[in-house]
């Protein structure tokens, strides 16, 4: 009788150890998937800004009046770019990386046509005002 109770209550220690086990289990699947779905979050945001700065570029970009602007629109690219990028790496770390390739080559291949835009622009820019200075003189 002693011995039935012995494995009676070896088996129901068992049963909760796996219920205990499968329950942290769960807890950090779903810590870690609300932290994907707030860095993704956090990611979109950041990307909605770039997005905005793209927009104002599109316009600045099309006259040297508007140099200042470009450059201070450069700053906040490259800044928001920085969180962006940030957080990206943060999100690389916890889902697979081929599963979110595709868009983040597409964000890359953005950001570089736009700095690349923003380095002509101001290097023509630059020699628009040299020949204007030259020109007054």
């Amino acid at each position: 009788m002693l011995m039935c109770t012995y494995k009676l209550a070896n088996l129901l220690l068992c049963i909760f150890l796996t219920a205990l086990e499968n329950a942290i289990v769960e807890l950090d699947h779903s810590e870690h998937v609300r932290k994907v779905i707030s860095l993704k979050r956090s990611r979109a945001g950041h990307l909605s800004e770039i997005s905005k700065i793209y927009k104002q570029l599109d316009s600045f970009l099309l006259d040297y009046e508007f140099f200042r602007k470009v450059q201070i629109l450069d700053e906040k690219l490259k800044s928001q770019w920085m969180k962006y990028s940030s957080i990206n790496d943060q999100l690389q770390l916890l889902i697979p990386e081929d599963s979110e390739k595709d868009y983040v080559m597409q964000h890359s291949n953005n950001y570089r046509h736009y700095v690349t835009m923003i380095k002509e622009y101001i290097c023509e820019a630059e020699k628009y005002f040299k020949e204007l200075r030259e020109s007054d003189l």
